[in-house]
């Protein structure tokens, strides 16, 4: 095992100081950039949130927690800057041109324990990756006091103006991503075509989750999950049954050796976006 750095003591009183105001269920984290597309020279703001079926409390910019967030315009891409302890912790971002925007976040590696077996098999069944209990007994490893690290990547697409013909969704380079073919903008569109890449190549057989929240609605009681897989490619068609917000979410887990006592490390891909009425 490798040894334990001051880093991930941080990371685990972190872990503590959320766990008494998050539910022990959440799971997705995302940005959330409301459902409205704003116009050219508006400021927007959007809050990082944690939770499960779009329901989630808005999280504080931290740099222990976020190790990158990033504007990509049509044009080109550059840093977003916060303060420690904003919230929302995306501030003020100006969309200066029409067209399809897209706001990134990568996270620092993140630490949790499974208490149980049955608790981490839960989670890897809802995650579909039932299989890697197997794998986990095939190493010999412990049922109990289960450590696995796991870092983020999420996306927000956002469209600025009347859709165009070049608005179109484009890989950012994050480790784990959720890309678009194509736009959800479109004025009726009832399907969409994602692909999921791990480092830059297709990810394939791969469970996303779609959470929809219908416009007027309210989370978690108005929210629908739907399962999808992606195929030997890395594609996957999800339904897109209205106006509302949508929350798109994936996850891979690798063993893994330390730090400390890790065993695991899981890294998600998120993708969100706001359909007007």
């Amino acid at each position: 095992m490798k040894p334990i750095s001051a880093r991930y003591v941080a990371q685990l009183a972190l872990i503590a100081l959320v766990a008494t105001s998050q539910p022990l269920d959440a799971h997705e984290f995302w940005i959330d950039a409301g459902q409205g597309g704003p116009v050219i020279g508006e400021s927007v703001s959007a809050d990082l949130r944690v939770g499960q079926d779009l329901s989630g409390a808005a999280l504080p910019y931290l740099d222990t927690t976020i190790r990158s967030m990033t504007h990509f315009s049509p044009r080109d891409s550059k840093p977003l800057a916060s303060r420690l302890g904003d919230r929302p912790a995306i501030n003020n971002v100006t969309f200066a041109s029409s067209g399809l925007h897209v706001l990134t976040v990568e996270t620092h590696p993140a630490y949790i324990v499974f208490d149980t077996m049955p608790e981490f098999e839960d989670y890897l069944a809802y995650e579909g990756l039932s299989e890697i209990a197997d794998r986990h007994r095939e190493r010999g490893l412990p049922g109990s006091g289960i450590a696995e690290e796991y870092l983020r990547n999420a996306r927000v697409l956002v469209q600025v103006g009347p859709v165009g013909d070049s608005d179109v969704d484009r890989p950012t380079g994050m480790p784990f991503e959720i890309v678009v073919n194509g736009t959800p903008f479109v004025a009726g569109k009832r399907t969409l075509t994602v692909r999921l890449t791990w480092q830059g190549a297709a990810a394939p057989h791969i469970q996303i989750a779609l959470f929809h929240l219908p416009s007027g609605g309210t989370a978690p009681s108005d929210t629908t999950r739907t399962l999808v897989e992606t195929d030997g490619e890395g594609y996957a068609e999800v339904p897109m049954p209205g106006a509302g917000q949508y929350l798109l979410n994936a996850v891979r887990i690798e063993p893994a050796d330390g730090p400390g006592s890790v065993v695991w490390q899981s890294h998600w891909a998120s993708l969100s976006f706001g359909i007007e009425p």
